[in-house]
């Protein structure tokens, strides 16, 4: 495939500003067991300062 950038729409350079200040997530991802030899792919997005020592319980959204 040819990647050859053609032309530049917008660049949104205030929007890139803005955003590379942000904190991003931390991106896991794992394999759970779901039962009957069957696992999943799993990607867990945790926020850059969350407790991970399992002291502090989070709500858990789930997008299957």
């Amino acid at each position: 495939t040819n990647s050859t950038r053609i032309y530049t729409w917008e660049n949104n350079e205030a929007v890139s500003k803005i955003v590379s200040v942000k904190s991003k997530p931390i991106v896991k991802r794992v394999t759970v067991p779901v039962g009957d030899g069957f696992e999943a792919q799993v990607r867990l997005q945790i926020p850059p300062e969350a407790d991970l020592s399992g002291a502090t319980k989070y709500p858990m959204l789930i997008n299957v």
